[in-house]
């Protein structure tokens, strides 16, 4: 096997020691070789050394877009793969720089449970993708035969397969790497879920082998974000109440980049439930990585007993 992994390395200026925590859990569990295709358009200058010095990274220079949110990290994901392909890659997995593996030999694990008809291996709940590219696993065949996209576009999403696709599997979010399932779906092909196994606010397990803390990239300091108990209960209040009136809105509405609807629902999103709720979160994994996924993982086993 010949994997790339393709990143789009962006983060705040407090958030930099994210990316050496992300490649030292790549190097220290990825059992085969490997190249990590870094995309670095918006990453700040002072953060390129980590990714220049490093000697499976290699640096991609693309043309730089002015799209944001979903439509940039598509965007960088497509031109990663391409670059990759052309490297002669046989097997490809995206990954954000707040997700890393964190089980020895995740890579051929993941590789054994792919087939001719099992294409796909991704971040999921109940088999259903949830937040894909934080580690979505290809094989060089599935994307040169079926030419999936990392983002819908409003034709896709209106379309009737698509509309199918939704219903059935209750799709909330087309984030980023969504177009995979639905192309894998339409062509009767079936992915591997990497099942959600630990969740508490922001930070999730997927399989026993991914850790993925959501928008820790951009959550701002815990002195900013710090709430009382009273306020943090209201936000994750809101945060189910997202969920809950996600599916109500037509997708051509929530999915149009210049429409006031996808604006509003991005800033309740960042200011009232990421940069409370996470902050926190993030400053916890920095400071005790070990110790805090370790906790992540005894909360699960206490639940459940």
């Amino acid at each position: 096997m010949n994997l790339a992994i393709l990143v789009v390395y962006m983060v705040t200026p407090e958030n930099g020691r994210l990316i050496d925590l992300h490649l030292e859990h790549i190097s220290k569990y990825t059992e085969g070789d490997y190249i990590i295709y870094a995309s670095i358009n918006g990453l700040l200058p002072q953060f390129h050394s980590k990714l220049s010095k490093h000697p499976r990274v290699k640096i991609c220079s693309f043309p730089t877009t002015e799209e944001t949110e979903s439509e940039e990290h598509s965007y960088y994901l497509e031109k990663l793969t391409a670059t990759a392909i052309d490297d002669g890659a046989t097997h490809l997995v995206t990954m954000h720089v707040d997700s890393f593996p964190i089980t020895n030999g995740w890579d051929s694990y993941i590789f054994r449970q792919l087939s001719k008809d099992c294409v796909l291996a991704a971040t999921c709940k109940n088999g259903v993708p949830v937040k894909p590219s934080a580690c979505l696993f290809f094989t060089r065949e599935f994307y040169l035969n079926y030419k999936p996209a990392f983002l819908l576009s409003p034709t896709d999403l209106n379309s009737e397969p698509c509309q199918r696709f939704q219903k059935k599997y209750s799709i909330v979010s087309w984030d980023s790497g969504m177009g995979f399932f639905l192309k894998a779906y339409i062509e009767g092909l079936r992915w591997h879920a990497l099942e959600r196994m630990d969740k508490q606010g922001g930070s999730a397990i997927y399989g026993d082998l991914i850790f993925h803390l959501e928008k820790a990239y951009v959550t701002g300091s815990v002195t900013k974000s710090e709430l009382s108990p009273t306020k943090k209960a209201i936000r994750g209040l809101l945060n189910s109440l997202k969920y809950a009136i996600l599916p109500l809105i037509p997708a051509s509405y929530l999915y149009d980049r210049h429409g006031l609807i996808r604006k509003i629902m991005l800033k309740i999103n960042r200011k009232l439930i990421v940069d409370s709720i996470y902050a926190e979160e993030r400053e916890q994994l920095l400071e005790q990585t070990d110790l805090f996924i370790s906790r992540l993982k005894t909360d699960r086993k206490e639940n459940s007993c």
